[in-house]
């Protein structure tokens, strides 16, 4: 069976209208007919890695600030990519997430912002396995 593409967007809780997309089993060209660079430029270079988060993305409509987590086919090979290590490489992601959602909002994580740093790091992984688990 082949797998099936799956491009999921998340609006953001906190920093609205920001959102989250979550996307496996796509290619370069999938995301690019919704997505590019801000400088319009095409997406590339994006599943050298288990998983990436790129930011620095909109859509072509050019309405939001988009952040894409996306999961390279080899996560979904249970044999070489245990479920810990999903877990692992996800909550990874997330982090990412957060850390330049917070930067391009000038939201740094410190004493008074860990509580909803920390939030966002949970959201972004919640919304990451949601995406992970689809069949």
């Amino acid at each position: 069976m082949k797998n099936k593409k799956v491009i999921d967007e998340y609006i953001n809780p906190i920093f609205r209208p920001t959102k989250l997309v979550v996307c496996k089993h796509v290619t370069e060209k999938d995301l690019n007919k919704k997505y590019c660079w801000y400088d319009d430029t095409k997406l590339e270079n994006l599943g050298e890695y288990d998983a990436s988060t790129f930011y620095g993305v909109k859509t072509k409509d050019g309405k939001y600030g988009v952040i894409i987590i996306y999961l390279n086919d080899v996560l979904f090979d249970k044999k070489k990519y245990p479920m810990d290590e999903v877990i692992n490489t996800l909550a990874h992601e997330a982090l990412h997430y957060a850390y330049r959602l917070g930067d391009h909002n000038s939201f740094y994580l410190d004493n008074s912002t860990n509580e909803v740093f920390a939030n966002l790091v949970g959201y972004a992984a919640q919304c990451a396995y949601k995406t992970y688990m689809k069949r």
